[in-house]
């Protein structure tokens, strides 16, 4: 019975180490963008799997078909370069009419995992690393972008900026304790609560833990992000890189599974589950257990 107990305790062992997988995330009604990147290397078309229909596009310098982690299918990047991005165009209604300058006056999430590269860590004091940008077609203007800032001090912070500073909101007081090639889920919503005032939170590196995570970050009754009015130029989502600065302000690093909402989530899915082969050595070591206790019982 050594051998069996010992092949149990194997399984259960094997269960418990790093063969998990993340679920990509489901569409639901409140959901207006939703990028999986599990396009093969090459593609040009991010396919939006809201139900939407608004499939982004893989500019000529953005690099697809990159492996995500288990369960996530592939992911994509950016690079300094002004085509190295993924975007879609709200190009049917321009200016402030548009959607994606409208999103950030009501309730909203914006969220992404990502997974810094060791370049990420080498970028300069005060800059930034956008994840996602809203901003009027070809400049270097912006509506409001969600990227990481690199304060003067040399921490990391999450930080939510519209067209009045990259740094409008952001995680004073909570660092980002990240390493090179690890994935990370972040996010930011964004609450109304009057007087053209919000609530901003901000969620990181949840998980593998729980899927109503405690927000890392709060930053309350802040004024509302206000875009560029007046420019009656088209609107870009661009993701992974932003448009100005030469290029130089991208994500150094894979993003994967953007998903934009018009509401304020609470729950994220971010708890990994076992592979299908964990979950096979768990039926395994169960008829391992219950073959170990027969075989007492009859002796």
């Amino acid at each position: 019975m050594k051998t069996i107990t010992n092949s149990i305790v194997g399984a259960l062992a094997l269960l418990t180490s790093t063969a998990w997988a993340q679920i990509p995330y489901s569409t639901d009604v409140n959901t207006l963008f939703l990028y999986h990147f599990d396009e093969s290397s090459n593609a040009t078309t991010a396919v939006d799997s809201s139900g939407n229909g608004r499939n982004a596009t893989y500019l000529s310098t953005a690099t697809s078909g990159l492996p995500s982690q288990p369960g996530m299918g592939n992911s994509t990047k950016g690079n300094d370069e002004l085509t190295g991005m993924t975007r879609w165009q709200d190009s049917t209604t321009p200016g402030t009419s548009s959607l994606l300058y409208n999103l950030p006056t009501s309730a909203f999430t914006i969220e992404a995992w990502v997974k810094p590269s060791a370049d990420f860590f080498n970028m300069a004091n005060g800059t930034n690393s956008p994840v996602i940008a809203i901003q009027p077609t070809a400049s270097g203007l912006n509506d409001y972008v969600f990227s990481i800032l690199r304060h003067s001090s040399g921490t990391f912070h999450l930080a939510l900026g519209d067209s009045g500073g990259p740094n409008r909101s952001w995680t004073v007081g909570y660092n980002l304790n990240w390493v090179a090639d690890t994935w990370y889920h972040i996010a930011v919503t964004g609450t109304p609560i009057g007087g053209g005032n919000f609530t901003y939170k901000f969620y990181d590196n949840v998980g593998n833990s729980t899927t109503t995570p405690t927000a890392d970050y709060t930053d309350a009754s802040k004024a509302m992000l206000v875009g560029q009015s007046g420019n009656n130029a088209t609107r870009d989502l661009n993701m992974s890189n932003f448009y100005g600065n030469n290029g130089d302000s991208y994500f150094r690093g894979e993003i994967d599974e953007v998903r934009i909402s018009n509401i304020a989530r609470t729950q994220f899915d971010t708890l990994a589950i076992p592979e299908p082969a964990m979950l096979a050595l768990l039926g395994m070591g169960l008829g391992l257990l219950y073959l170990r206790k027969r075989h007492r019982k009859n002796s």
